[in-house]
């Protein structure tokens, strides 16, 4: 089995789940620490955040845009979309997973 991203992918991902994080567009549960869920803030907010954190130089040996930054943010907030942390929703009875296994 081949990994999902190299390591400057994962570097990527890991430095606009932060951003994504900071901004509010996610927030990250308090009982589960690494699992995410929908913020109280608009996406918007993070493209914000990582184009200026970019222009700052910030970002620098990161990302080579800002178009990058902005691509990996939507990804990041994208696959980590629900409305609360799936670990904590599944420990109640009746849950069914968001996204069933085949």
């Amino acid at each position: 089995m081949t990994e999902r991203f190299t390591k400057e992918g994962w570097e990527k991902y890991f430095a606009a789940l932060r951003i994504a994080v900071q901004a509010g567009a996610l927030k990250e549960c308090k009982y589960d620490p690494g699992c995410y869920f929908d913020g109280n803030e608009d996406i918007e907010n993070a493209y914000k955040l990582g184009n200026a954190e970019f222009t700052a130089g910030k970002l620098k040996g990161t990302f080579e845009s800002r178009q990058e930054v902005t691509d990996i943010i939507k990804f990041v907030v994208y696959e980590n979309s629900r409305v609360e942390c799936e670990v904590c929703a599944s420990a109640r009875p009746g849950y069914q997973r968001a996204y069933p296994r085949s």
